[in-house]
C-alpha cells in the first residue's frame, strides 16, 4: 500500500491500482527533485510505500512481503487517513485474470484434482476457467476459513481486502448475511475510483486533496500499466448471456455493494 499525508492506498490486484501507485510515485518523485533544486532543505511529501506480509495466501506466499496489504493492516497511526483503491467492471476483471495467466503457473489446488475435471489443464477456455472459478474458489482454502463459500473468489478477495474482520466473515457468511445490509458496518469507508475512467478519477481526486494542477500535468495522459486484456476483444467475445449469469449469482454480494456491474 502506499501511504500519503492524508490518505491510504490499498493495491487490489488486476483493477488498475498498479497505474495509480506507479503514477503517485512519479508525481512525488518529480515534487522532491523540484524542492532540492529551489531549497537548500528538502521538503518531506511523505510518500511510503509499504510492503507487508502477505495473509491473503495459503501456501508458499504466505507471510511474504508485497505491495497488496489489505485494510485490516493499515498501521494504527495511520488509520484515521482517507482509503482510496480502484473498482472495475466485475467482467472485465475476470477476462483479465483469465488472460494474465498466473492460474496456469501458481495452481491454488493440487494440479490432479485440476485434472480430475479438466483434462486439458492449463489449457483451458474462457468458459473452462470461470467453471473452474466458481467451483474451487481459492479462498476456501485459506486456513482461516477452510470452508465450502456461498460466494465467488471476486466477492471473497473484496471481503478479505475491504471488510474490518474479513477472516471472521469469510468462515462465517452465509446466505442470511448475503441478504442482509450488514456489510455497511463491516466494510471500511472507501473511496473507489473507477477503472473506466481512472486517468481522470484520480486527477481530479488528486486535486481535490491539496495537490497543484502543475503536479498533475501528466496524469491524465498517462498510459495503462500491466495491461493484459486484449484492446481488439470486448466483453461480448467471452461472456454470453448464460456465463454472465452464473457470476452474477455468484458473486450477488459485490453487485449488492455497488448496485452495478463494476467491483
Amino acid at each position: 500500500m502506499l501511504i500519503t499525508k492524508k490518505f491510504v492506498i490499498i493495491n487490489f490486484p488486476k483493477t488498475g491500482s498498479t497505474f495509480v501507485r506507479e503514477t503517485l510515485k512519479k508525481i512525488h518523485s518529480d515534487i522532491d527533485n523540484n524542492d532540492r533544486f529551489f531549497s537548500f532543505i528538502k521538503k518531506k511529501n511523505n510518500l511510503l510505500n509499504l510492503w507487508l506480509p502477505n495473509i491473503r495466501a495459503d501456501k508458499l506466499r504466505y507471510g511474504v512481503e508485497d505491495e497488496h496489504g489489505l485494510c485490516c493492516q493499515i498501521p494504527k497511526e495511520h488509520s484515521y487517513k482517507k482509503i482510496v483503491s480502484v473498482k472495475r467492471d466485475l467482467f472485465e476483471r475476470y477476462i483479465s485474470v483469465f488472460e494474465y495467466g498466473d492460474w496456469k503457473v501458481s495452481p491454488w489446488l493440487d494440479e490432479k484434482v485440476i485434472l480430475n475435471k479438466f483434462k486439458n489443464y492449463p489449457n483451458l477456455s474462457f468458459k473452462e476457467f470461470i467453471q473452474l472459478m466458481l467451483e474451487f474458489n481459492p479462498w476456501e482454502l485459506h486456513p482461516k476459513v477452510n470452508r465450502k463459500l456461498p460466494i465467488g473468489a471476486a466477492s471473497s478477495q473484496f471481503i478479505a481486502f475491504y471488510f474490518k474482520k474479513p477472516f471472521e466473515i469469510l468462515s462465517k457468511i452465509d446466505e442470511n448475511y448475503l441478504s442482509s445490509s450488514s456489510f455497511k458496518s463491516d466494510m471500511f469507508d472507501v473511496h473507489f475510483l473507477n477503472q473506466s475512467n481512472l486517468n481522470d478519477d484520480l486527477y481530479n481526486f488528486l486535486l481535490s486533496n491539496g495537490y497543484k494542477k502543475n503536479d498533475l500535468k501528466d496524469v491524465k495522459t498517462a498510459k495503462k500499466i500491466n495491461n493484459s486484456t486484449p484492446e481488439d476483444k470486448s466483453i461480448s467475445d467471452y461472456f454470453d448471456e448464460s456465463l454472465k449469469n452464473r457470476v452474477k449469482e455468484k458473486e450477488k454480494l459485490l453487485f449488492k455493494i455497488f448496485d452495478k456491474y463494476e467491483v
